[in-house]
């Protein structure tokens, strides 16, 4: 099996490329030179980052997680479903959960859970729950903008994407500035949605959530 440091020493050889001009700037160029090379490797990387504890460490500890971080811009529907599914996997290690946020990779996060595929959306909204883990990362997701979208996928999204959806909302409303954010976002219809559907078997995630909005007055209001 080809080694982290050897899969991340091309993905870097191949930004590094891109950024002296070696490779055409333009979106379409970059597909058609180096894209089938970036989803292999890529590929590869989410692999590797979902085996095991240690491949997670020596991964970030290698610079991969900001080398990805630039990949959530590609177009590439491929590239971007890789991209945030290892993003995924090396957020289950704690200190990755801070480094992938301090690396400012939630904009990014955001963009695909609004605009990519469907299963590129359901891991964007898993992976904002797994890094809303943190109290501080539950801030920045709110202010991010990362709410509106998570409901979105709630109320228009696959069976599996409402369900990454709901875990991740009732998570970042255990903020009180985001049960706020949540409400004016139109969370609680689709809740209260769900409660009434209970054959998408996500009565429990709803009930929790409006309960968490309930203690807030604006949530009492809205449910009034």
């Amino acid at each position: 099996m080809t080694s982290p440091r050897r899969i991340l020493a091309q993905v870097r050889m191949a930004l590094l490329l891109n950024h002296r001009g070696s490779i055409p700037l333009s979106p379409k160029s970059i597909f058609m030179s180096a894209g089938c090379f970036e989803k292999k490797a890529n590929h590869k990387i989410r692999i590797l980052s979902k085996e095991n504890p240690e491949n997670r460490i020596l991964i970030a500890n290698s610079g991969g997680i900001p080398q990805l971080i630039k990949l959530l811009s590609y177009l590439d529907s491929k590239i971007q479903d890789y991209t945030v599914t290892a993003l995924l996997n090396l957020s289950i290690d704690e200190a990755n959960k801070r480094l992938i946020a301090r690396e400012g990779s939630i904009p990014g996060i955001v963009e695909i859970l609004q605009h990519g595929t469907d299963e590129a959306g359901g891991n964007s909204a898993a992976t904002l729950f797994s890094l809303s883990m943190l109290g501080k990362n539950k801030e920045l997701v709110g202010v991010l903008n990362g709410i509106p979208p998570l409901v979105d996928v709630l109320q228009n999204g696959t069976v599996r994407g409402k369900k990454d959806a709901a875990t991740a909302l009732f998570n970042l409303s255990l903020n009180q500035a985001n049960k706020s954010r949540a409400i004016n976002s139109g969370l609680i219809p689709p809740l209260l949605h769900l409660l009434e559907h209970k054959n998408l078997g996500m009565t429990d995630e709803a009930l929790s959530t409006l309960l968490l909005l309930a203690s807030h007055p604006e949530g009492q209001n809205a449910m009034c």
